[in-house]
């Protein structure tokens, strides 16, 4: 494809991906988001988060271990004394990162496919989803999930594509800082481990190479994170791997798919707080961390069948999120049943993608980086707390599935209509 038609197509769609992330923000909250969210969208949660970089700004530290700081320190950067100047500033930020990872998606498309059509479509879905278009502009950290996701995609496929050895630890150290931001990419050294397997299999590269490649990136993972349980130990007198809240994200869920359980967990934080209060406890401090482990592990012990039950559940309802905890109806003025006709039809679309990217996957190992971003997403958070908005860079998978299925369909047309003009 002609360069100059991929740069014209790609900044149409970074400008109209645009320009329709920042509607979704105009219609939700704007200008009064802070008074908007406690009554629509996780109003506590943003107030944690504004709380916490207000006390960075003030004081260039970190506020507590309840949260990781470096969507807070993201939202300082933008500050201002007013509240809704200050968060209409990080949205329209957010907004604007979301719209240039469009660019993300036809450079990955390119590193996978090698083709610029196939590329294109999935830059396309990128920028119109509304899974992407509509969580970019919600102020909080989950909104930057998908592009951050991106980037620790793009050197993933680097680094095991490539013959640069040092790409691999570049990649640890960017995961490790994309660590700070969200939780997930703490795992994500040891996803990459599980992809790298079938990849050498079906590759046949040969595991010495790939086996010293995973272990530059887990070394260029610890450096950069190390830094954190290492300061939680001086500050607090204990090694915390995360945050305070973490095994809290493994108890809860349980009531959350089961609310008639037979270890009596409870979906419900108000409940959460109030049963480790009556301990004597800090809600989201280390001992009540520790209290939150202790009752999971007495539970796997005792039901280990139920909560097996309970994980699987949670995959199945990952598989089938629309990753929004808003609906499009609010936002879009569209009719419930509109709405509901279109989510039946991308379903379909879904299906059928999958399926065919599923057997292009049995002639291309490379298929497997199509497939990373919802295995990763589903096993983690099938394992751990789900909801919608934890989900959506699950859709990357997605989308680059509809841009082969679509490319598939043109190319077929296009050598018919060879056939029937030659």
């Amino acid at each position: 494809m002609n360069r100059k038609y991929v740069f014209i197509t790609l900044f149409v769609l970074v400008v109209t991906g645009w320009i329709l992330r920042f509607s979704v923000v105009k219609s939700l909250g704007y200008g009064n988001y802070t008074e908007w969210s406690q009554e629509n969208y996780f109003g506590g949660i943003h107030g944690i988060y504004l709380s916490s970089g207000e006390y960075f700004v003030h004081n260039k530290k970190i506020f507590n271990v309840n949260r990781l700081p470096g969507y807070s320190i993201f939202m300082s950067l933008f500050f201002d004394k007013d509240r809704d100047v200050w968060v209409t500033r990080v949205r329209i930020a957010q907004i604007t990162i979301d719209a240039l990872a469009v660019l993300l998606v036809y450079w990955l498309g390119m590193m996978i496919f090698a083709r610029s059509g196939v590329s294109i479509l999935a830059a396309a879905g990128y920028a119109y989803m509304p899974v992407f278009v509509i969580q970019s502009g919600f102020a909080m950290a989950e909104a930057l999930s998908p592009a951050l996701f991106l980037i620790a995609m793009l050197l993933i496929v680097a680094s095991f594509k490539g013959n640069k050895i040092y790409l691999s630890a570049v990649t640890g150290v960017v995961i490790a800082v994309l660590f700070y931001v969200r939780g997930e990419f703490f795992v994500m050294p040891f996803f990459v481990v599980l992809l790298a397997i079938p990849y050498s299999l079906l590759k046949r590269n040969g595991f010495r190479v790939d086996l010293l490649k995973i272990g530059l990136l887990f070394a260029g993972f610890i450096i950069v994170y190390s830094w954190w349980p290492i300061r939680n130990y001086q500050k607090y007198g204990h090694f915390i791997p995360t945050t305070t809240c973490s095994w809290n994200a493994f108890w809860e869920p349980i009531g959350c798919v089961y609310p008639d359980n037979p270890m009596g967990a409870l979906c419900d934080d108000a409940a959460r707080a109030k049963e480790v209060v009556a301990l004597g406890l800090v809600d989201g401090s280390y001992e009540a961390n520790e209290y939150w482990k202790n009752k999971y592990f007495k539970a796997v012990k005792e039901y280990p069948g139920f909560i097996v039950k309970a994980m699987i559940k949670r995959m199945f309802m990952v598989v089938r999120s629309s990753g929004l905890n808003y609906k499009i109806e609010d936002i879009t003025g569209i009719g419930a049943g509109t709405v509901m006709a279109m989510k039946i039809a991308l379903a379909l679309l879904s299906a059928a993608s999958i399926l065919y990217a599923l057997i292009l996957l049995l002639k291309n190992p490379d298929m497997l980086f199509v497939f990373f971003p919802m295995f990763f997403i589903v096993l983690l958070y099938g394992l751990t707390h789900y909801e919608p908005r934890y989900v959506s860079a699950m859709f990357i998978t997605h989308i680059l599935c509809y841009a082969l299925f679509f490319e598939s369909i043109l190319r077929k047309n296009r050598r018919a209509d060879r056939l029937e003009n030659g």
